[in-house]
C-alpha cells in the first residue's frame, strides 16, 4: 500500500513538472490594468501562485468553523463526563438493590 501512495505521489510530481516546464513563456501581469506597475515572470510562477493564494483563502474561511468545531466537542466531553460522575452512584445504589433482591427468596 504504501509503494502505490510513492507510485501515485511520484506520477503527480511528473505530470506538475511537465505542466511547470510547458508553461515557461513570460507573462506580463499588470494590476487593475495599469501596465505601469507590472510584474514579468513565467507563466507557471503566476498560476501556482494564484494557487496558493486560494489555498490560503479557503483555508482562512475553513479555520473559524474547525475552531467553533472543536469547541464544541471540548464542551461535550465536559458534560458527559460530569453526567457519567453524577450518574455512578446512582448505578452503585441500583446494584446493591439489585444484589439485595437477588438474596431474598422468591415470592
Amino acid at each position: 500500500m504504501r509503494l502505490i501512495s510513492w507510485l501515485v505521489k511520484f506520477a503527480i510530481f511528473v505530470v506538475l513538472l511537465g505542466f511547470a516546464l510547458g508553461n515557461t513563456d513570460p507573462v506580463r501581469m499588470g494590476f487593475f490594468g495599469n501596465q505601469d506597475v507590472a510584474l514579468t515572470a513565467p507563466l507557471v510562477v503566476f498560476l501556482l501562485m494564484f494557487f496558493l493564494l486560494g489555498l490560503l483563502l479557503g483555508f482562512a474561511t475553513f479555520m473559524p468553523r474547525l475552531f467553533r468545531q472543536r469547541r464544541l466537542v471540548a464542551r461535550l466531553k465536559r458534560d458527559l463526563d460530569r453526567l457519567q460522575r453524577q450518574r455512578d452512584p446512582e448505578q452503585k445504589a441500583q446494584a446493591e438493590i439489585e444484589a439485595i433482591a437477588a438474596q431474598l427468596p422468591p415470592p
